[in-house]
């Protein structure tokens, strides 16, 4: 399963097109966002992402996963955990399921700014 952050010729910036491989919260493994808890911090796997984990000291990115029109997911967070890059956040319309296809873009601005502080 490929978790691989783009490299700077459009890193964090580029939409990905990728599918949910798992959703995660409170030590369990959900099908569907519509089986966790209302207004909860959740995890979501995908396939792929563009989003940078918090590492080295360098804060992670931050924007969205969507189903154009049927779901949006706020990504608030990324970690890595044993290889697998995870994204936190909450449900904001609608469900995403394990094998959504579903369009990860992070938020432009935060990125700008956080490459700006680390272009040293």
């Amino acid at each position: 399963m490929s978790s691989r952050k783009l490299t700077l010729n459009g890193a964090g910036l580029a939409n990905v097109d990728a599918t949910v491989k798992a959703i995660y919260h409170s030590s369990a493994f959900y099908s569907t966002t519509s089986d966790t808890p209302e207004k909860e911090v959740i995890g979501v796997l995908l396939d792929k992402t563009n989003f940078y984990a918090e590492s080295g000291g360098q804060e992670n990115d931050m924007g969205r996963i969507d189903i154009d029109g049927q779901a949006g997911f706020v990504v608030q967070d990324v970690q890595v955990y044993n290889g697998y890059v995870l994204h936190v956040g909450y449900v904001s319309e609608g469900a995403l399921k394990v094998g959504d296809a579903v369009v990860a873009s992070t938020d432009e601005v935060r990125f700008l700014y956080l490459w700006d502080r680390s272009a040293c």
